[in-house]
C-alpha cells in the first residue's frame, strides 16, 4: 500500500488520462457548488475541511511537474514540454472556484488558511510573473 504522498508522486508521472480524469471530477465539483450559499455552507459542513488537502494536492500537481521538467530538463529541451497540460490548467481553475465559494462561508476561513500548503500554493496560482513557480515548495 502506497502512502498518499507515494501516491501523489505516481499520479504525477502519470498519464494524460489520469490527468483528464482529474479535471473532470475537478469540473464536476465546481459545477455541483453552484448552489445557493445555504446549500455550499452544507456541503462545507459535510466534506470541505476533509476535501481541502486533496483540493492543495490537485493545485501543487502543474507547479510540481513544471519543477520536474525544469530540473531534469536539457537546454536543448523545448520550452514547451515544461508547460502544464490544459487538463491540469482546467483542474486549477475549477478548484480555485470552489476555494472561493468555500471562502465566503465564514466557518471555512480558518481551517482554509491552516491548511498545510494552502496559501504557498495559491501565492503561485496568482504569481503571474513566475517570481516563485518553479521553487519547490519544503514539506515542512
Amino acid at each position: 500500500s502506497l502512502s498518499p504522498d507515494e501516491d501523489h508522486a505516481r499520479l504525477l508521472r502519470g498519464s494524460d488520462t489520469a490527468h483528464h480524469e482529474i479535471a473532470v471530477l475537478c469540473n464536476c465539483l465546481e459545477m455541483v457548488h453552484r448552489a445557493s450559499p445555504d446549500a455550499i455552507a452544507a456541503t462545507w459542513y459535510d466534506v470541505g475541511e476533509d476535501a481541502l488537502p486533496i483540493l492543495v494536492k490537485v493545485l501543487e500537481r502543474p507547479f510540481l511537474q513544471m519543477y520536474r521538467a525544469n530540473s531534469t530538463s536539457s537546454t536543448s529541451t523545448s520550452s514547451h514540454a515544461k508547460q502544464p497540460s490544459r487538463d491540469l490548467k482546467l483542474a486549477v481553475q475549477k478548484v480555485t472556484k470552489l476555494l472561493a465559494m468555500y471562502s465566503l462561508v465564514p466557518e471555512a476561513k480558518y481551517p482554509m488558511v491552516h491548511c498545510p500548503g494552502m496559501l504557498t500554493v495559491l501565492v503561485k496560482v496568482i504569481d503571474t510573473r513566475h517570481l516563485n513557480r518553479i521553487r519547490p515548495t519544503s514539506t515542512s
